[in-house]
Order: C-alpha cells, then structure tokens, then sequence
C-alpha cells in the first residue's frame, strides 16, 4: 500500500525504537522540504499550531518540527517522523518523548535479560546461574574432585 508523504499517518512508534528527538525551528517563509526534512520523512498528524503538508510550505512564525528518529534495526525500520508545533511547545514534547524513549528502552532491555514467558524466563535465570562465579567454582571443584577420583583409581 502506498503512502502519500503529504498526508497524516496513525501508525504508532514504539517508545523503545526511538533514536533520537530533534527539534528543528522554522523560521517565516522556510521551505520545510527543501530546507530541512529528510526525503523518507512520515508526517505523524495535523497540529493546531501548523498544516499537515511537509511540502514546499512557507512556515508561520513560532512553528517548530519535532523530528523523531527510529532504530533502522526495530518495527519502523528506521524511519524518521515529523510532527509540526509551536515553538513553545515542542521543547517540552521533546524533553517528554525522551525521557519515555530512556525509560521504555530500560523496560525492554530489563525484559531481554529477564525473558517474556515462562520458558524464556528459566531460560534466563539458567543462564545468570551458569554465569555466576559461585556456580563457576562449584564445577571446576568437581572437575577436579573426578580428575583426582581418577588418579587414585588407578
């Protein structure tokens, strides 16, 4: 299904995916396509500070674009966002979005190293018992132990 670029999207970006959250001040009469937004850029929604074109669109006074970047490696495969604002706003909604993204990141690797359902999660706990050193000792013991079993044997 093809997009055009020009006009809103409803699709989610997943917290954890973002890279990074830009904020880019656009000045009266600044070409937005041309002066700055990337090619492959997606329009997120219609702000009431601003239109929903990202194309050759003279700006108003006070507009800002909120630019979010996405993991090439997750869902969105690295594609970049634009969502159009208010300059007084979009500071804070930059400031919001990165705090969520650190947080949603921290949730997602805490689940990585836990595991999501229940054989991921013995998994998981199998593989922080092997790695610890306790357990380390406790085997190169018993290597040793059979190793001397083995010479008295014989």
């Amino acid at each position: 299904m093809d997009e055009d670029p020009g006009q809103p999207t409803t699709e989610r970006i997943n917290l954890a995916e973002i890279t990074s959250v830009d904020v880019h001040e656009l000045f009266p009469g600044e070409d937005p396509e041309y002066g700055f937004c990337p090619s492959q850029a997606t329009l997120l929604e219609e702000s009431p500070a601003g239109g929903s074109e990202v194309g050759p669109v003279c700006s108003k006074d006070g507009d800002a674009l909120l630019v979010i970047t996405t993991s090439p490696a997750g869902h969105n495969l690295g594609r970049t966002y634009i969502q159009r604002l208010g300059r007084a706003e979009a500071g804070g909604w930059q400031q919001d979005l990165i705090r969520l993204a650190q947080t949603a990141q921290a949730h997602a690797a805490g689940q990585r190293q836990r595991g999501c359902g229940v054989l991921s999660s013995l998994r998981a706990r199998a593989l922080a018992v092997h790695d610890s050193q306790p357990f380390q000792f406790c085997v190169a013991l018993l290597i040793v132990a059979g190793c001397g079993l083995d010479v008295l044997e014989v």
